[in-house]
């Protein structure tokens, strides 16, 4: 699978080249898109810019469950819903009973941090991260979902605590 981040990986100046990806759906593998955040002005126009029966949307940031109800316009193909907040990860259950088709969490482990304070060099370092991560196991157990997708590591230069990390999350029965 393919994941591209325009809320993150690209420039402002250069998304409108980046939405010519529609062109380039049917060809390769199943393209996941994580848009820019609702509370950017470049949310509509993501939304509008892919043929989302051919491409799987990786929402940011997801909180508002309104805002989860209103895909139902768009004909998905995936939807993967972001916890990075506190606040979407309290609404988890929320989120997944409003998302209209069948969806799946992802911890963005690393803006979660920043959203609790924490003074972490490493969100893997914070108990209340991986206490996060255990309640969003059970929030999608309880949803009757597919396990969560895990956050990012952050260098794959270290890699006995890669395969340490690898090992709890499998634990944890995470993706």
């Amino acid at each position: 699978r393919c994941s591209r981040d325009w809320s993150s990986d690209v420039c402002s100046s250069d998304l409108a080249a980046a939405r010519l990806v529609r062109e380039h759906q049917g060809v390769g593998p199943r393209v996941w898109v994580r848009i820019n955040g609702a509370q950017t002005p470049h949310y509509d126009a993501d939304l509008r810019a892919i043929d989302w029966s051919r491409a799987g949307l990786l929402v940011p940031k997801a909180e508002e469950p309104a805002a989860v109800r209103a895909f139902s316009s768009l004909t998905l193909s995936g939807l993967i819903l972001t916890l990075e907040t506190a606040a979407g990860c309290a609404r988890a259950a929320e989120l997944a009973s409003a998302a209209p088709i069948e969806s799946r969490f992802a911890l963005g482990t690393w803006d979660l941090a920043l959203d609790l304070g924490l003074a972490v060099d490493d969100p893997d370092e914070s108990e209340l991260v991986w206490h996060v991560r255990a309640q969003t196991v059970l929030a999608s157990r309880a949803a009757g979902l597919q396990p969560p997708i895990d956050g990012v590591y952050r260098s794959e230069e270290h890699t006995s605590e890669l395969q340490s990390r690898l090992h709890l999350v499998c634990r944890l029965l995470l993706e």
